[in-house]
């Protein structure tokens, strides 16, 4: 009896559903992967990635107006946006492993986002590091072959000054204006990407207007800035908010759309017609959503486009 107790005692029968098959782990492994990619960027797409993409779709479908590719077709446009979609998250996961790989940026997303895979534990900062090498050098690949090349260096360089030299620290006008510059950089290769693969170039007009595109953004996207108060002050951030003040920052907010909502129809000539939607939307400012501008804005040029083909014809 003893003997045959101590057999029982050792043996240990699984139950099928605990049984676990490598595969299973491996794809258990793969999705969190994923969905930790995923998080990362998860805050940003509305704010980058979806204005992104409609300015590219409304650049590339302006045809000359925008870029010097006159042949351009809705199907051809259309079937280039999952590649303008793949460039523009890969280069915006660059900049957000960077950032939130950093002290500070950890120190803030425990209190801002504590889902965010740094502070949920899902990384460490090390494995981060190595990661952002491996998704830097990925991103140099992806551009090269689609002759964005230029504008992805732009934007990693960019990504230093922002995240390593304190750019997104020091100075709240400084901030500003390199968003300012990383979003445009990114807004003109998925245009040429959108119109034909970066096979083309922008116009005199599409510099311009980038330019004015640039300035709605750099004078706005401290909109963004209100949420993260806390987590901003914690790490002793200087963005517009804290340093002037939340009522006069808002203020500035609620003029500066009002006026972008009318200067940038009119810099097109459009019709009065034109000025509705633009002006109706930068009225909804109130919501607090950036992202809510600037796709006001990147219609504009679709507007543009469109006005300008009907007076040449």
């Amino acid at each position: 009896m003893a003997s045959e107790l101590c057999f029982r005692e050792k043996v240990h029968v699984v139950p099928p559903f605990e049984i676990v098959f490598p595969l299973d782990r491996e794809i258990a492994m793969l999705k969190f992967n994923l969905h930790t990619l995923w998080l990362f960027t998860r805050s940003d797409l509305k704010a980058v990635l979806f204005p992104t993409i409609i300015f590219a779709t409304c650049g590339a479908l302006s045809g000359k107006i925008v870029t010097t590719k006159e042949d351009v077709t809705i199907s051809g446009v259309l079937s280039r946006l999952p590649l303008v979609a793949v460039w523009t998250w890969v280069h915006l996961l660059v900049h957000d492993i960077a950032n939130q790989r950093l002290t500070p940026g950890i120190i803030e997303d425990r209190i801002n986002k504590p889902w965010r895979p740094l502070p949920a534990g899902r990384i460490t900062q090390d494995h981060a590091s190595k990661l952002l090498l491996v998704v830097t050098l990925a991103t140099f690949a992806i551009s090269w072959h689609l002759g964005t090349l230029r504008e992805s260096v732009t934007l990693v360089v960019l990504t230093w000054i922002y995240n390593n030299l304190g750019g997104a620290d020091k100075h709240p006008i400084l901030r500003n204006v390199l968003n300012a510059c990383g979003l445009i950089s990114c807004n003109a290769a998925a245009t040429v990407i959108a119109a034909s693969l970066g096979h083309t170039s922008f116009t005199r007009n599409a510099h311009a207007w980038s330019a004015i595109v640039a300035s709605v953004i750099a004078s706005t996207i401290h909109v963004q800035d209100f949420s993260d108060s806390s987590g901003d002050a914690a790490i002793g951030r200087r963005s517009i908010p804290l340093v002037y003040g939340d009522g006069p920052a808002r203020w500035s907010i609620a003029v500066l759309v009002t006026t972008w909502s009318f200067l940038c129809p009119w810099y097109w000539g459009l019709r009065v017609v034109s000025y509705i939607m633009p002006v109706v939307i930068g009225a909804m400012v109130h919501l607090e959503h950036d992202s809510v501008l600037l796709a006001s804005v990147q219609m504009i040029g679709l507007e543009a486009g469109v006005d300008k083909t009907s007076l040449d014809e």
